[in-house]
């Protein structure tokens, strides 16, 4: 519906803007006949007013209509509506002297009403033009607000703007009458008085928003140009580039719009003699000025949005995919129905509800290496090493899904978080984190947590996202229900290279044909075989509900059965995706492997599992195929191709992080803090030199010295 209305208005002004360049060129061609102008002089000057303003509507009129018709995204559609008003207010000025031209000589029955109508329409436009450009800076800085997570003067800023939008509203009636002729600015009456107090108390104003936005913009700027300085890594400078050059380009339209704003405005208000007891002072003929500030102002406008370098294009590419997952959100809602079997819808919802608050995630992460899993090194301990050694005892005695211990209630989950058992389960914690932040890559928050967890504390909670609750199978799914009294695989610790403990809590286990059996044959209380029926649920009763892909520094997960079902269900779904990497060039090393996956190659922990998930799929090559279009036109697309409010969000980012840097004093700023290009060099390793040594049970004082200081070994041997 927007987009009919953008092309309606695209249209709208083209044909306004045609029809009204033919009427004034008609006009020049005539106005020198007696018989059309009696009086010349006049004639002259509203004629000359009438074309000065068309010929500005002209001008903006071809940038206003393509913006319209092709914006995609929120801050180009914020752009377009800028570029609507400031042409309307140039195309309704210069009708507005096209009616008092033809009122004054009596010509098609137009008189000083429509004079007036156009005069409103005109200036009220302009106003908003104007105020447009003052909320694009207070919505920079308030993005900025919450991608850096410090002050940015954004409470001033916003007072200051709430008292010049009241001002101007006692300045534009009186203005109207000013212009119309109704109000007498020669005498020192009330009026006049007011008028010219609240004009000089809005410049006023406007010089105070120029400086807190300017200043603000300049700080952000100044940080995230020592960020990309001191960055390392050719693909993380490459990323980071993109950021700086988009807040660089904001803060120089802004450096050029916010001159020629003032500038009109003061030039305007001298002309018209609305600072009393200061006589009209005359520069330039103020609509010639008018004109061409306006264009001035829309050029600018245009070159800040990125419109010049592909903005509108990606826009485009960007708006019509969300169109298409919005359809399929749509109809997935429409079509769902819920189970016929009772007692597998209850388990669905049951499990729906399991979600974990980031605070808690968070602390469970700290309490590793102190209050449980004594040898747990975030450097190699997998998700699979924590489930099994920390995870399943801790929940042993309350046999529940350690979501529901912590919380003790239910609690829906806002996301699903995809992951990989065999990734670094630091990694996972960091892609919660990351995304919660509106981080581009986790590698640089895994760090962090490493450093400093109370720096994540502090900026969770100045986001306000500390509370926010996600779904992640290891927390979420009853591990005493399946595998907790097995280890399949012989599975051994990462570091101490121990197998993994069994759990003997005589916990009834439920497989996927376990009883009792739906009418397909799939296990009700099995909680392994309802995640594709959970996640349509959630999709269904929760339109915000999204996915977010935590791919693993090797990404391994794309040859994980489950992760792909998931990652293929959810894109069926018409669920939001963010796709999360450790760094930009882990992305550039691994994507090409990508190209040969095939469904039918891919594994899972219990063989049964694969089974059931390619019975599921009739069509094994159109699903291979299915699968490359989503991860390269989709995923790897939105990752790769920004749109300038992204690109503005990772300079946002960029700041933070050269920030954190500082107040720490812990980092060198280089690529360990702004995009871990350095784990490089963990990928590059031999599995001989990436991991400890193994211990053996054999050896029980070997066996305590790791237990007791195996960070500080492995850390060492991570840096060799």
């Amino acid at each position: 519906v927007k987009r009919a209305w953008s092309l309606l208005a695209a249209t709208f002004i083209v044909l306004s803007t045609l029809s009204e360049f033919g009427f004034l060129l008609g006009l020049v061609c005539e106005w020198r006949s007696p018989s059309v102008f009696s009086n010349s002089d006049i004639h002259h000057a509203l004629l000359s007013h009438a074309f000065w303003r068309g010929i500005a509507a002209v001008l903006i009129a071809p940038m206003a209509a393509i913006f319209l018709g092709k914006a995609g995204t929120k801050y180009l559609r914020e752009v377009a509506r800028y570029l609507f008003f400031a042409w309307l207010g140039e195309f309704s000025h210069c009708w507005r002297y096209l009616a008092q031209l033809y009122g004054l000589d009596g010509l098609d029955g137009l008189d000083e009403g429509f004079s007036m109508l156009f005069n409103v329409v005109g200036t009220g436009s302009t106003a908003i033009s104007l105020c447009l450009i003052f909320k694009l800076q207070l919505e920079l800085i308030l993005g900025f607000r919450k991608s850096v997570l410090l002050s940015l003067g954004e409470q001033r800023l916003l007072q200051s703007l709430k008292a010049m939008i009241l001002t101007f509203v006692m300045v534009f009636p009186l203005g109207c009458l000013a212009n119309a002729g109704r109000l007498d600015l020669g005498e020192a009456h009330f009026a006049t008085v007011a008028l010219s107090f609240f004009v000089l108390l809005t410049l006023a104003l406007e010089v105070v928003q120029i400086a807190l936005g300017m200043l603000a913009l300049r700080k952000v700027l100044r940080l995230a140009t020592y960020a990309k300085d001191e960055t390392r890594g050719a693909e993380c400078i490459a990323r980071l580039e993109q950021g700086h050059r988009a807040i660089r380009l904001q803060y120089m339209r802004l450096a050029g719009t916010w001159p020629c704003c003032i500038l009109l405005q003061v030039m305007y208000v001298l002309a018209k003699g609305w600072l009393w007891p200061i006589p009209s002072m005359i520069f330039m003929e103020e609509n010639i000025l008018i004109a061409v500030a306006q264009f001035i102002m829309c050029l600018l406008a245009v070159w800040g949005s990125d419109g010049l370098n592909g903005a509108l294009a990606n826009g485009e590419v960007k708006a019509l995919t969300e169109m298409e997952q919005l359809e399929k959100r749509v109809r997935s809602v429409q079509t769902y129905e819920f189970d016929s079997d009772k007692g597998w819808q209850e388990k669905v919802e049951e499990m729906g509800c399991r979600g974990l608050s980031l605070l808690a995630l968070l602390e469970f992460y700290q309490s590793l290496g102190k209050d449980h899993m004594p040898h747990f090194n975030p450097a190699f301990h997998t998700t699979n090493d924590v489930v099994r050694e920390a995870i399943i005892p801790l929940t042993s005695k309350t046999k529940q899904a350690l979501a529901v211990q912590i919380h003790g209630r239910p609690k829906r989950p806002t996301k699903m978080i995809t992951h990989n058992w065999g990734n670094l389960f630091a990694d996972l914690v960091a892609v919660a984190i990351a995304d919660a932040l509106g981080e581009f890559t986790y590698g640089k928050i895994a760090k962090l947590l490493g450093h400093s967890p109370e720096k994540v504390l502090e900026w969770l909670e100045a986001s306000g996202k500390m509370h926010e609750t996600v779904w992640i199978c290891a927390f979420s799914v009853n591990q005493h229900l399946s595998i907790c009294d097995r280890n399949m695989g012989h599975g051994r610790d990462s570091v101490t290279q121990l197998e993994y403990p069994v759990c003997h809590c005589a916990c009834p286990k439920f497989m996927n044909d376990s009883e009792p059996r739906r009418s397909d044959g799939s296990s009700i209380l099995c909680e392994m075989n309802k995640f594709d029926d959970m996640m349509a649920w959630l999709a269904a009763t929760d339109r915000n509900f999204h996915q977010v892909i935590a791919v693993d520094q090797d990404f391994e997960l794309f040859s994980r059965a489950w992760c792909v079902a998931e990652i293929a269900e959810a894109s069926g779904f018409g669920m939001g995706q963010r796709l999360l990497v450790a760094s930009a060039w882990h992305l550039e090393r691994h994507t090409p492997k990508l190209r040969n996956l095939r469904v039918q190659g891919m594994k899972a922990s219990r063989p049964e599992d694969v089974t059931v998930i390619l019975a599921k799929i009739p069509d094994k090559d159109e699903f291979n195929q299915m699968l490359q279009h989503l991860i390269f036109d989709r995923l790897l697309t939105n990752w790769n191709v920004l749109d300038i409010a992204e690109k503005l969000n990772l300079a946002g980012h960029m700041a933070r992080w050269q920030n954190a840097a500082r107040d720490l004093n812990k980092f060198h700023m280089d690529s360990n803090l702004l995009d871990d290009c350095n784990d490089r060099s963990r990928a590059a390793l031999p599995n001989d030199e990436d991991k400890p040594e193994p211990v053996h049970a054999s050896n029980p004082p070997v066996l305590l010295a790791r237990s007791l200081i195996g960070k500080a070994i492995v850390t060492d041997a991570r840096r060799l």
